[in-house]
């Protein structure tokens, strides 16, 4: 009876805690410019395609030139799956979009593409370009709380250590009330 239910209970233990909540998360599927590329000027937004569904109000959207300053953006526009993020007038340089999201499942999304500006007909001068980097790039206003919240594990991660621990907690109670009965019964 012991490897009746034992058995069970510990392929369910193995299967929780090898279940790969990560195959669960919501991909960058496109982006435009693509990851590495170049762009002549910037008249055109980023747009960044998601495989899954994401909670607009979650999404945050960070600009970094190779100078360190980050660029002041206007909010971005999301659409189910996608998200559009227009971009001012930057100079030549190369660029960093650092992009952060909940999907409507409760995944965090987060990631980077990089990309250079060429063409720009905006010269750099000694300094910030028209207010353009005027914010550095370990503070940015209204993203502390998000910035906050990638720092914790996210919940669906404590949901499977939660419940791992209980269905071990459940094998050790059931494997020793069997043995318990076993004994009780050889008497």
């Amino acid at each position: 009876m012991l490897r009746t239910i034992g058995a069970p209970l510990i392929a369910a233990t193995l299967v929780l805690l090898t279940g790969s909540p990560a195959l669960a998360h919501s991909d960058l599927v496109r982006s435009d410019p693509v990851d590495g590329g170049a762009v002549d000027g910037v008249a055109r937004p980023v747009t960044l395609e998601f495989g899954d569904e994401l909670d607009a109000g979650s999404v945050t959207i960070r600009l970094i030139g190779s100078a360190g300053f980050q660029a002041q953006l206007a909010p971005p526009t999301t659409t189910r799956t996608v998200v559009v993020q227009p971009l001012p007038t930057l100079i030549n340089d190369e660029y960093v979009l650092r992009y952060g999201a909940v999907a409507t499942d409760g995944h965090p999304v987060r990631g980077s593409i990089s990309f250079t500006v060429t063409g720009s007909v905006v010269r750099q001068t000694s300094g910030p370009v028209h207010g353009q980097h005027a914010t550095p790039p370990t503070a940015t206003a209204g993203s502390g709380h998000h910035e906050e919240a990638a720092q914790h594990p996210p919940l669906h991660l404590w949901a499977w250590l939660v419940g791992g621990a209980v269905v071990i907690g459940c094998s050790v109670v059931a494997v020793r009330w069997l043995s318990g009965r076993r004994r009780a019964s050889t008497y």
